[in-house]
This record gives structure tokens, C-alpha cells and sequence, in this order.
């Protein structure tokens, strides 16, 4: 079973590109294995990428009120996405609603995972101003994945990107470009 996982991988973009010629392609330093002993990821990125940008990072919980306060102090963001694992858009879209709510900043783009696929179909319309997406599991009622995308945006779905998922490689995703101009 772990192996059919891993050929499910063979689906993704660059997945056939060497390191190497990816590092060289993206401007990315040559980068060791030692690089990643520790595996704390907010460190290496800081490491790689020594920009004022990069150094404000902050991958800490937050409040919804804490939130508000560091956001409300920064007059610059340019692209904002959202992510939540939702545990059924069916049951918890109130909540999801009520919380966006308390937050003082509309995202661009929010993703949910784990959407699940009762009654998908009705929430097309539950954020006003964005258009949902949505790819469902093939074999189970639950998983699933759903973007909800800013309809002022330019975007499209890149389907060649789409990896085929089926009963022996169950992979729900959605691959979506967006253009945002600033």
C-alpha cells in the first residue's frame, strides 16, 4: 500500500526534475542534507531567504483578537490566504462564517480541507464575493478539499496540473492560478 502511495506522487509537477536543476531554475541556494537535520522549517526559510520579508515570519496561534491587532498594524498585505481544516463544511460552515467575521481582514483566498461531500453543492454561495471550488474523495464521504477564491481576482483552475486520483490512489486536490494585480 506504501508504494502505490508513492507512485501517486509521480502525478505532481516537477516530480521527474532533478534537485539540482530546480535550485538553478528558481534562484534557490544549493542546499545540503546537514541543512535539515533539525527540520525546523520557519528557520530554514529565514535561512534562505534573507529578506525583511521572510525575517517577519511568524507561524504562532493567534486569537482572533491578537490577529486583528498585528494585521491592523501592517498597511501592506499584498495576498492573504486562509487555510482550515473544516472537519465537514456541512456541519461547521456557521462557525467558519461566525469566525471570519471576528476577523478584521477579508483573505484573498481561503482553502478548507476535509470539506467532506454532504450538501457541497449549497455553499457555493456561502461567502458572498468569492467562487468556490472543490474537489471530493472518490472513496469515502469524507476528505476533500475546497477553495474559496475572490471573485475580483483573475484566476483560473490548471487542470494540467490535476492529479488523477482513484480507488487505488485516493488524492483529492486542486490546482487554481491566481493573479492579483498590486
Amino acid at each position: 500500500m506504501a508504494q502505490d502511495n508513492i507512485l501517486c506522487f509521480k502525478e505532481l509537477p516537477y516530480y521527474s526534475v532533478p534537485i539540482l536543476e530546480l535550485q538553478k531554475d528558481f534562484g534557490i541556494p544549493l542546499i545540503t542534507k546537514a541543512d535539515y537535520i533539525n527540520n525546523d522549517f520557519l528557520d530554514d526559510v529565514k535561512k534562505l531567504y534573507h529578506s525583511d520579508l521572510f525575517q517577519k515570519l511568524n507561524f504562532d496561534y493567534f486569537t482572533p483578537d491578537t490577529f486583528n491587532d498585528k494585521t491592523n498594524k501592517v498597511n501592506d498585505i499584498c495576498f492573504s490566504l486562509f487555510h482550515m481544516n473544516i472537519r465537514s463544511l456541512n456541519k461547521n460552515n456557521e462557525e467558519l462564517c461566525q469566525f471570519l467575521n471576528t476577523l478584521d481582514h477579508d483573505f484573498d483566498i481561503l482553502v478548507l480541507s476535509e470539506i467532506w461531500s454532504c450538501n457541497i453543492t449549497l455553499y457555493n454561495n456561502l461567502l458572498p464575493g468569492y467562487n468556490f471550488y472543490y474537489d471530493l474523495s472518490l472513496v469515502s464521504d469524507v476528505g476533500g478539499v475546497g477553495i474559496y477564491v475572490r471573485s475580483s481576482l483573475l484566476h483560473c483552475i490548471v487542470p494540467s496540473y490535476k492529479i488523477d486520483s482513484s480507488t487505488e490512489c485516493p488524492v483529492e486536490n486542486l490546482w487554481i492560478e491566481v493573479t492579483k494585480k498590486f
